[in-house]
């Protein structure tokens, strides 16, 4: 679900507010998916908690490097 927002960057027709609804999307999502595991006795809050904090931790990083190698992108068209 993290996902999402890049999508939402990765459009011809980028802006704050679409990339904003995103994220919040996702991460209603999330914690309506971790209150699942939660009440059906999956998991603990604890396994959830550590598991959503990896999980935005590595998509993070690979917005920074996808928001990174985009810019270069639209440098290098701008350019030639």
């Amino acid at each position: 679900m993290f996902a999402l927002p890049m999508l939402a960057d990765a459009t011809k027709k980028r802006s704050e507010g679409r990339n904003l609804r995103c994220f919040i999307a996702a991460c209603a999502f999330v914690v309506i998916y971790g209150y699942n595991r939660i009440h059906m006795t999956n998991h603990f809050l604890s396994d959830v908690c550590f598991g959503t904090l990896i999980t935005y931790l590595i998509y993070s990083a690979v917005s920074a490097a996808f928001m990174r190698g985009l810019t270069k992108n639209n440098q290098r068209e701008a350019q030639g």
